[in-house]
């Protein structure tokens, strides 16, 4: 497991859209989360960037344009998906 630095961390809390789902990423102790109507998870860091979630398959990666968090790419067994950072 990968130490991010609290900053990095900070950037990556916000709101996600894809379609119409909606995903809430926040910052509790520490730890990220990843919010998605009522199932909340913990993202753990393979490196900066890159998270995996715990109890699921799937694999998030932040993507960055000029330094700043544009959006997230979700990556499930079968199905990979881009949702917008809107907030």
């Amino acid at each position: 497991e990968t130490t991010v630095s609290p900053s990095a961390l900070r950037s990556y809390v916000g709101e996600y859209k894809y379609s119409d789902e909606t995903s809430v990423v926040t910052l509790e102790q520490g730890k990220l989360f990843m919010k998605v109507g009522n199932a909340k998870r913990e993202l753990r860091a393979r490196t900066d960037g890159s998270f995996f979630a715990i109890d699921s398959d799937r694999e998030y990666t932040f993507n960055r344009k000029s330094g700043r968090v544009t959006s997230l790419g979700v990556q499930l067994a079968d199905f990979r998906y881009e949702s917008r950072k809107v907030k």
